[in-house]
């Protein structure tokens, strides 16, 4: 029979089934059926990570009236008082399913929930977890510093085919950013896209590769998507990055994997090749579109790194976090002060640019010096109102007053420039606007989807190249899958505007919804169905490089991909954009999707939304509870 406690929580509709099943687990494996804190504990612990945070913050909770913000008809209840729930909780009676932590780690982590000093509560794995990848950043932070001996011009000589996009008298934190990675053992290189992260890595590994030839090298990323990404803007800057021929040629036969890949995930378990106990045989890993990663997924590679190996990490804290738990490079980036390095760094900068003022450090964390920022976004300068969106955006601090929110989207929904267009779009005009949009020529130029048609009634080889460069020109991103304004129902739309009849239409773009061992493919990869180029008359399924082709059969789960979604769009770029967000709220309208969904594009944004969608999205920031930024900052 159900306790009064937990027929009251399910009724909330708070809770999914699997938080429920977890809470009565715990009750009958402490052997305390009348323990609401117990049950309450286990239940909001469970529903935290669903909710892809790492812990539960209890000393937040206690007291509350649950919900917080009940919906019409729906009863509140008040969780019990902080003191009385951790006393509870730390009796000795319930010491079989809850521990303190650090007392418990010197004996293994034994119960499946744990409470830390600072009344975080956990489930044990994800605990382990966060001391986990702690633990492997401060091992490295901690090692002394090498700056490389550069002869004067050494930098000068590396970037030659690049624009600086420092003062004359201001420090160009490109360059520092690869001095800073050079000399450390962890580094964090952020930015926003177009602020040359790639480039930094390319003039990385050209000084590395000088001072050590056989040094070996992986580099990385959550997905299949921004592995073939990183490896195009390697092969890019590889090219034009200033060394010499035989250091380019190592840069450039450097192939980027999946994480997962790298490591040797397991289908459906958290089991690895590559571990503490068979660590991979590498001196220098890199990891590309870090914010993408969670934290299950963070600690399993640093795991998975011998202890001397360097580490390296880039990415935009901005963005949206991992899908799954946690938020480890915003955790990472805010537990030190950025662009604020160490004597020998600014002395041997200094070296190559004298004149140049650089602040001494006033901050004590210990990751400060680890964290390279970089500030000048070299891909908007050709589209400076994209450029003053996105920064606004991201310039907008927590708890910004309701002025400033109401500032910020009259500056959006004013915008009617080349580069940046804001309309608001009603479901009636959806059809039309979506038709007008789609068709619209550019200068010499057929609107997108009327030229892919076209291509693919041509059927060649050139015609396919063509439509893949289509693809990174023009996509439609939604906030949303479903409903008017959704993913969805612009493919939906989309299709029928444009008479894309049945699935394997040749010009039809599919994207891959699952890994795929068996076809090589990942989750996120998008291909073309075209007619063989063999000439079979077949029609088969191309991926970018034409490497690989596939019949529709052998495909693992896909979908038609004329519109994305934001959150599958992050790691890619295009040129242009059409961001389309819902006439409504919905959970996913935070200020990172908004900033995420306008910074996916370098030369065009057209953003489809209300002032009050624009204005919900700028007041919600993705917040993820975790202990990592605290134990980084006080380690």
């Amino acid at each position: 029979m159900k306790q009064p406690f937990a027929e009251r929580c399910a009724a909330t509709g708070e809770f999914e089934p699997i938080d429920l099943a977890f809470a009565d687990f715990m009750l009958r494996f402490a052997r305390a059926p009348e323990c609401e804190e117990l049950y309450l504990a286990a239940l909001f612990a469970s529903r935290a990570v669903r909710l892809s945070h790492s812990c539960c913050p209890l000393r937040e909770l206690a007291g509350m009236l649950f919900p917080e913000t009940p919906a019409e008809g729906q009863r509140q209840f008040r969780l019990p008082g902080c003191d009385a729930w951790l006393e509870r909780l730390s009796a000795p009676a319930l010491a079989a399913a809850v521990s303190r932590y650090p007392a418990c780690r010197d004996a293994g982590f034994p119960t499946p929930l744990a409470i830390d000093d600072a009344g975080r509560l956990y489930l044990q794995r994800y605990l382990v977890y966060e001391l986990q990848v702690a633990q492997a950043v401060m091992h490295r932070a901690r090692r002394p510093e090498h700056p490389p001996e550069l002869p004067p011009g050494a930098f000068d000589a590396l970037f030659i085919n690049y624009r600086n996009g420092a003062a004359e008298d201001r420090p160009d934190f490109q360059r520092l950013a690869a001095l800073a990675a050079a000399s450390r053992d962890f580094t964090v290189i952020s930015g926003g896209p177009g602020t040359g992260k790639t480039t930094v890595v390319a003039a990385l590994l050209a000084l590395e590769f000088a001072r050590a030839p056989e040094l070996r090298v992986a580099l990385c990323a959550p997905t299949g998507k921004a592995q073939a990404r990183l490896g195009e803007a390697l092969r890019e800057d590889g090219l034009k990055i200033g060394t010499a021929e035989a250091i380019r040629r190592r840069i450039l036969e450097l192939a980027p994997s999946t994480i997962d890949r790298l490591i040797g995930s397991a289908p459906l378990t958290h089991r690895t090749k590559y571990h503490a106990g068979n660590p991979l045989p590498f001196d220098l890993v890199i990891v590309d579109e870090s914010s993408m990663v969670s934290l299950p997924l963070m600690a399993r590679l640093m795991q998975a790194l011998a202890p001397e190996t360097r580490l390296i990490l880039l990415g935009d804290p901005n963005q949206l976090a991992s899908v799954e738990s946690g938020a480890v490079l915003a955790d990472i980036c805010d537990s030190g002060k950025r662009n604020a390095f160490s004597g020998a760094i600014r002395e041997a900068y200094l070296r190559q640019s004298p004149g140049v003022f650089l602040a001494e450090p006033d901050d004590a964390r210990p990751l400060t010096g680890a964290l390279a920022e970089l500030t000048h976004n070299f891909r908007f300068d050709t589209a400076p109102a994209i450029g003053e969106v996105s920064s606004a955006i991201k310039l907008l601090q927590d708890g910004a007053t309701p002025e400033k929110i109401e500032g910020l989207t009259d500056f959006i929904h004013h915008q009617q420039n080349d580069d940046f267009r804001t309309i608001a779009v009603t479901r009636d005009q959806l059809s039309a606007r979506l038709r007008q949009e789609l068709a619209r020529e550019l200068p010499g130029k057929r609107g997108c989807f009327l030229r892919l048609a076209e291509l693919a009634e041509a059927g060649t080889a050139e015609a396919l190249t063509e439509a893949f460069g289509l693809l990174n020109a023009f996509k439609v991103l939604a906030a949303v899958r479903r409903g008017p304004f959704g993913v969805e129902e612009l493919n939906r739309l989309i299709r029928e505007l444009f008479h894309w009849k049945s699935d394997d239409t040749p010009g039809m773009p599919v994207m891959i919804l699952a890994n795929d061992r068996l076809t090589g493919l990942s989750n996120g990869d998008i291909g073309l169905f075209w007619k063989d180029l063999a000439g079979s008359g077949a029609i088969r399924i191309y991926f970018p490089g034409f490497e690989r082709s596939f019949l529709a059969a052998e495909l693992p789960e896909h979908e038609p991909v004329f519109a994305m979604t934001i959150h599958k769009s992050q790691g890619s770029g295009f040129s242009r954009a059409l961001l389309v967000l819902p006439d409504g709220d919905s959970p996913v309208l935070t200020r990172e999707l908004l900033y995420t969904g306008i910074t996916r594009a370098s030369k065009e944004v057209v953003l489809w939304s209300t002032p009050a969608v624009t204005r919900l999205m700028l007041e919600r920031r993705t917040r993820r509870a975790s202990g990592l930024q605290a134990r980084l900052a006080e380690a």
